[in-house]
């Protein structure tokens, strides 16, 4: 008990083992820290509380039938389930489930009594019928000794179901649950059949654990929507006295909860007391030894009657040669002459010509003196909706085992218990012997057919609308073979089952075209097979991919292995090793390929050497091979290469492609005019961060022995202030001197300079006072604060912190630094202080410091940016 301790159980056993229940669970539930409703109402307890509405509207369906029924003067708390349950669109679609499926367990119970006194029943009904009618289903449950339901007209079926016994379910060792909150039981059994016999076990991971309430639900999840109102509970709601039996028990099972609660309430027995079966004709009274749960599906006479009007069709087709092709139309064979033993479908077609949407129920026949297959029924029940000017087909097929004259029942349409229209009855006249198919028909040709009249077929015959493995069998004999293959050849028609048997007949040139038919499943054999010229890039198993945007995290190899660091470039890359390793020889569109992922993991000399020996005239992306040439040609320096390159390109329709060699052109020209290069594609963020850059209201100041030089943009108005200090003890303090600098806001300057309309580069002696001493100059203007140290050097960076990227100058001359080292380290959340990235500058002195293609940027505080120069200093 302990272990499947929940409200389910403690409200199972309080109506079905209440001794146990008073011995066990009632001191168990009073001593519960947090008592929810439930453990109220077992307990005894005042209910009252929870006719406020705050309490009320947390509790469901079975919670607040469980009010109503403990608080009887109070009759409007079953008519809110009444109500609720009143506005519920009927599904009778539901219900004839449930009775079917009750019917069918009171089949599964093996009543032989019950079923051959039923099947006599309904024998004469049928003999002695002159208008059966649509059937209809009903539930109901009635107490011990009650007298039977209203015998059934002409055909009747009628089943008694007792309740099973309950079974506990499965002790299981797994704490899961299903998507809706109930527990996977079966889930639970395929994990404990996987898990794999523990040696050594390491400490549980840890569970939350907590008092037991609705069966693996939290109290999140034991809300009002957890179990909704259905008749079931409206009818215990209302229960007063005596046993509750309810016709809508079948409607909970929605979940486990609602499940055991109803099995908790209703009054059925565990095992069913003999009941009495008494056949009169066609009528079939049953007299219950005990209360149980009862359902009968039968049909009643009727007269045909108006209304809205519907339109009933019935065809017949034969199921093996149904369908015949008109000018291009795929059409039904309708047959008129049935034969024994070959198997017919009938269409039934339900049409509403209406306006309105009609809800309708439709009774189907097979034939007298025909047996169902293929999932048929006898006798079927078909509950409809039908829109307006819709239409529902239904099919179920069957076969005559002897000739004869055969009645067909016509289907039958209700609405609202009223018949409101039927197809018209007819006799099937079954012969012996009749059973061929048509001989113009592919069915006939091919089975029957000699092999002129099969090629004949297929020379003419619309070969997309046939089975062309209906000959298989004559495959074996090569004449067959060689005049099958021959008119499928011709008619460029591919079977792989025919073609199969060219290994029987060792057809080498049919079994190379079988073999690589095949495809990917010979490629198991490896990527490349060159006896078939087949490989996976040519079928599709292998795709070059390309990565980007890619920013590697280091400029040059740590260790003595490369690594990649990229889990995706990584995998793609060994596939596409995996792919060249197979071939005899790399083709130059592989080398184009290796220079490709050479470059995204910023091998440049190893790109270099491979895109050397890359032959132009063997490659179809000769403009991929000159983007990439034109991307190392920068590299290194050759410009005018990188703008031929280029410029044959630059001017090319397709959008991705024209901007890729426009912004390499617009860099060139940059390179050129000294201008800040426009925006080539809207899209790309490098171009967008790049305009960014050059319009960002930023200023930088540089100091050397002469003075104070400010290199500006955008900026209005600016503040130099100075504060002497003495080095060795601010490095003796912090090391990381210069992200640190910014305690001197806090002290007064000892000196002020303001400035106004700056120029792109202005010029400050240093104050007289000042010369010859240390100094930190902070620059205060458009939003920042800055504050240099000075250094003895020849070069300048310039910052877009917004885009994170950083542009190296030298003083002199203003000239971009270019392949100037660049290395970066961020101090992270809390402290820690790491290598972030490093590389070198491009032909315009911009470094990206910022990007990289793993999150490290999103746990950076701040950074720090050390700028190496050969030439310029440091």
């Amino acid at each position: 008990y302990s272990k499947y301790a929940c409200h389910e159980l403690h409200l199972f056993l309080r109506f079905k083992d209440r001794p146990f229940f008073e011995e066990v669970v009632k001191p168990y539930l009073a001593h519960k820290r947090i008592k929810t409703f439930l453990d109220h109402w077992l307990l005894d307890a005042d209910l009252s509380a929870y006719l406020e509405p705050a309490l009320r509207n947390r509790l469901n369906a079975v919670e607040r039938a469980l009010l109503a029924h403990r608080i009887v003067a109070d009759d409007e708390l079953a008519r809110v389930l009444g109500d609720q349950v009143a506005i519920l669109p009927p599904d009778p679609g539901t219900d004839t489930r449930l009775i079917d499926a009750l019917l069918g367990a009171s089949a599964l119970d093996g009543d032989s009594d019950l079923s051959t006194l039923q099947s006599a029943a309904m024998d004469e009904a049928e003999s002695s019928a002159r208008m059966p009618a649509m059937g209809t289903r009903a539930g109901l449950v009635a107490p011990a000794m009650a007298p039977p339901p209203p015998p059934a007209a002409p055909r009747s079926r009628a089943a008694a179901a007792p309740m099973k016994k309950a079974k506990m379910a499965k002790e299981r060792a797994v704490d899961k649950m299903d998507a809706g909150g109930d527990f996977d039981e079966l889930s639970a059994d395929v994990q404990m059949r996987e898990e794999a016999k523990a040696l050594f076990r390491a400490v549980d991971k840890t569970q939350e654990w907590a008092e037991n309430n609705w069966w693996h639900r939290t109290p999140a999840q034991s809300g009002p929507d957890m179990i909704v109102p259905n008749r079931l509970w409206r009818d215990f709601a209302r229960h007063r006295e005596g046993c509750f039996l309810s016709p809508a028990f079948g409607l909970v099972t929605n979940s486990f909860a609602e499940a055991m609660c109803a099995h908790a309430v209703i009054d059925l027995p565990f095992v069913a007391a003999a009941h009495a079966y008494v056949s009169d004709g066609p009528r079939l009274a049953i007299t219950a030894a005990c209360n149980a749960l009862a359902g009968c599906s039968q049909i009643v006479d009727g007269e045909l009657v108006g209304g809205a009007p519907l339109v009933v069709g019935t065809s017949y087709v034969r199921t093996d040669d149904r369908y015949e092709w008109d000018t291009g139309e795929q059409r039904d064979k309708y047959v008129d002459a049935f034969a024994v033993g070959v198997v017919y479908t009938c269409q039934i077609v339900l049409a509403n010509p209406t306006s309105s949407r009609q809800r309708i129920a439709a009774l189907i026949q097979i034939p007298r003196g025909a047996l169902p297959v293929a999932g048929a029924r006898v006798t079927h029940t078909l509950d409809v909706v039908l829109d307006a000017y819709g239409t529902h087909g239904h099919e179920y097929a069957f076969y005559f085992p002897s000739p004869g004259a055969w009645s067909h029942f016509p289907v039958h349409v209700t609405r609202a218990d009223q018949i409101v229209a039927a197809a018209p009855g007819r006799t099937l006249e079954v012969t012996a012997g009749g059973g061929a198919a048509d001989p113009r028909s592919w069915p006939y040709v091919s089975q029957r057919g000699s092999v002129a009249d099969v090629v004949a077929f297929l020379d003419t015959a619309n070969l997309a609308a046939i089975d062309t493995t209906k000959v298989a069998w004559r495959m074996r004999d090569r004449a067959a073979y060689d005049a099958i293959l021959a008119v499928l050849d011709r008619r460029r028609h591919y079977c792989a089952t025919l073609w199969g048997y060219s290994l029987m007949h060792r057809d080498a040139a049919r079994i190379r075209v079988y073999l690589r038919t095949l495809g990917d499943r010979l490629l198991t054999a490896g990527p490349v097979l060159d006896m078939l010229d087949l490989d996976a890039e040519a079928l599709g198993s292998y795709e070059h991919l390309e990565l980007s945007p890619l920013i590697n995290a280091r400029a040059h190899r740590l260790g003595p292995k490369l690594r990649i660091l990229n889990d995706g470039l990584a995998a793609q890359y060994t596939r596409f090793l995996t792919l060249a390793a197979h071939r005899k020889a790399p083709s130059s569109e592989d080398l184009l390929a290796a220079a490709h992922y050479l470059i995204a993991q910023d091998r440049v000399d190893d790109a270099l050497a491979i895109l050397a020996r890359v032959r132009t005239d063997a490659i179809a992306d000769r403009m991929q091979h000159d983007y990439l040439a034109a991307y190392l040609a920068c590299i290194t320096g050759d410009l005018g290469r990188a703008r031929e390159a280029a410029q044959r390109w630059r001017e090319h329709p397709v959008d991705r492609w024209r901007h890729k060699f426009g912004a390499l052109g617009a860099m060139l020209d940059e390179l050129d005019s000294g201008t800040a290069a426009p925006i080539v594609d809207p899209r790309s963020r490098e171009q967008q961060h790049s305009e960014l850059a050059s319009k960002q209201p930023s200023f930088d100041v540089a100091l050397d022995r002469e003075g104070i030089t400010i290199h500006s943009q955008h900026v209005s108005s600016l503040e130099l202030r100075f504060f002497e200090m003495d080095v060795e003890l601010l490095f003796s303090r912090q090391p990381f001197v210069q992200s640190d600098i910014t305690r001197f806001s806090f002290i007064e300057p000892g000196h002020r300079l303001a400035f106004k309309d700056l120029p792109a580069e202005h010029h400050e002696p240093w104050p007289a006072t000042l010369r010859g001493k240390n100094i930190v100059v902070e620059a205060v203007g458009a939003g920042q604060r800055k504050a240099k140290i000075h250094y003895a050097n020849d070069l300048t960076a310039t910052l877009a912190n917004q885009v994170g990227q950083v542009r190296v100058q030298r003083v002199s001359d203003r000239s971009a630094l270019v392949a100037t080292y660049v290395k970066v380290y961020a101090r992270k959340h809390g402290g820690a202080v790491a290598f972030y990235k490093d590389g070198y500058t491009d032909l315009r002195g911009w470094f990206d410091y910022a990007s990289l293609s793993t999150t490290d940027l999103d746990s950076v505080e701040r950074f720090a940016i050390l700028v190496c120069s050969d030439q310029a200093g440091s």
